[in-house]
C-alpha cells in the first residue's frame, strides 16, 4: 500500500447520529475489503480515551469502532489471546475503560486491556530533538510504553476525529501521546498564557513534538473513527458533528491531512502540516493524496469533485481555555484563530498566508 493512499468508508448518519452497529460495521467492512496483511503474531489497538465519558459523548473513540477492528482480526483466524487494546489517557484508566465501554468490549471478546499509565509497565527511552530542556531538567529522553513500540507487535492506531484546543486537530498523530509516560506529556499542561509569557512558540513546538513522537512510535496502520466527529476543544466543550466517515491508511500524516480536509479546513493553513512539510513528512496539497472510497463492492479511486463532496461545508472550529483573572474567576472558552480555521470552503485550495497564527 502506498503511503499516500487514504481509504474512506462512508456511513449515512440517521437523525444526526450513528447506531453502534453501523459504526462497528464500518471499520469491520473497511478492513475486510482492504485485506490488510499482518505479519506479526500480536496486534495492539490504540484508541483515544481522553477522559471517562460514555461512547455517546463523541469525545473518546467509540468502542463500537474498536469492536469492528477486533471482529475483523478474529474473523481472519487470529487468536483472541494475540489481540490487545491499550491506552494511556488523561484519566484513571480503569474508570475510563469502564465508562467508555472498552472493559465490556474486552470481556465480551476475551482480549487483553492494557493501561499505559500503569507505572509497573516497562517503558523504553527514545531519542528526540524537540525538547532539549526536558533532558536538562529530568535527565531523560522520551519514554514510551514498550508494548506500543514492540517490533513484534502490529500497532493499529484507532483515534477519534476531532478538533483540539492545543493542536487544532486531534487525530492520528495527537493520539500517540497516550503511548508516552504520563510525566513526559509536558506540553498538554502548558497554557497559552504561560507560553506567551515565556516567549514560547507554543504551536510550532507542539507540532515539532508530534512529528518526533510519530517517528518514535510509527504505527503500522490507522483506522479513524469519524462517523460522529467532535467540534470544539476536544473535551467537554463542543458538540458532535455527523461526518459519517471512517478513514484509514498506512501513513498518519496523509490520513490526518485528509481528515482535516474532510472537516472543512485548509490543511495547508494548519501549523502541524507546515512543520511536517518542512521535515518532508506531510503532503503539500490534498491532490498529493490518492483517496479511495471503500464499499461492499470493493475499492475505487475518488475524483477531486467526489473528495470535495465528502468534506464538511460548514467547517469545524477549535476552542480553548483561557485562565481567569484570578480571585476564583472561572475559565472562559474562546474561539482560537478564526481567520485560520473558519475559512470559506472555496478558499481551501488557496496558498497559506505568509504569516500563520
Amino acid at each position: 500500500m502506498s503511503d499516500s493512499t487514504v481509504y474512506v468508508w462512508q456511513t449515512q448518519p440517521q437523525c444526526g447520529t450513528c447506531e453502534p452497529e453501523a459504526i462497528s460495521d464500518a471499520s469491520f467492512h473497511l478492513l475486510t475489503a482492504l485485506d490488510l496483511p499482518i505479519p506479526q503474531e500480536r496486534v495492539l489497538i490504540k484508541p483515544n480515551v481522553t477522559i471517562a465519558t460514555p461512547r455517546e459523548s463523541g469525545i473518546d473513540t467509540d468502542c463500537a469502532h474498536v469492536e469492528g477492528i477486533v471482529r475483523w482480526l478474529l474473523s481472519t483466524g487470529r487468536s483472541r489471546h494475540s489481540v490487545a487494546i491499550g491506552e494511556g489517557g488523561g484519566t484513571w484508566m480503569p474508570e475510563g475503560f469502564c465508562v467508555a465501554g472498552f472493559a465490556d468490549l474486552a470481556c465480551a471478546y476475551g482480549v487483553e486491556l492494557v493501561s499505559f499509565n500503569d507505572r509497573r509497565l516497562r517503558y523504553v527511552e527514545r531519542d528526540s530533538d524537540f525538547i532539549a530542556d526536558r533532558i536538562r531538567v529530568t535527565g531523560r529522553r522520551q519514554r514510551l510504553a514498550a508494548r506500543a513500540v514492540d517490533g513484534d507487535t502490529f500497532l493499529i492506531n484507532a483515534p477519534k476525529l476531532k478538533t483540539h484546543n492545543a493542536m487544532a486537530i486531534s487525530i492520528c498523530l495527537k493520539n500517540l501521546m497516550g503511548t508516552q509516560h504520563r510525566d513526559d506529556r509536558s506540553l498538554c499542561s502548558i497554557s497559552r498564557q504561560y507560553a506567551d509569557a515565556t516567549g514560547m512558540d507554543y504551536e510550532r513546538r507542539f507540532a515539532h513534538e508530534m512529528c518526533n513522537l510519530y517517528a518514535s512510535v510509527k504505527p503500522d496502520f490507522h483506522v479513524v473513527d469519524g462517523a460522529i466527529a467532535r467540534m470544539g476543544s476536544g473535551f467537554q466543550d463542543g458538540q458532535n458533528y455527523p461526518l459519517g466517515l471512517t478513514v484509514a491508511g498506512a501513513d498518519g500524516f496523509a490520513v490526518d491531512f485528509a481528515c482535516a480536509y474532510f472537516m472543512g479546513f485548509n490543511p495547508q493553513h494548519l501549523l502541524l502540516f507546515q512543520v511536517a512539510a518542512e521535515k518532508g513528512l506531510a503532503p503539500a496539497h490534498i491532490d498529493d493524496l490518492d483517496i479511495r472510497r471503500v464499499t461492499g463492492d470493493g475499492v475505487c479511486p475518488l475524483s477531486t469533485k467526489a473528495v470535495d463532496q465528502l468534506s464538511s461545508p460548514g467547517g469545524f472550529w477549535v476552542k480553548y481555555h483561557r485562565e481567569g483573572g484570578g480571585n476564583g474567576k472561572p475559565q472562559r472558552l474562546e474561539e482560537f484563530c478564526p481567520s485560520a480555521y473558519r475559512l470559506p470552503v472555496m478558499d481551501r485550495r488557496a496558498a497559506p498566508p505568509a504569516t500563520s497564527w
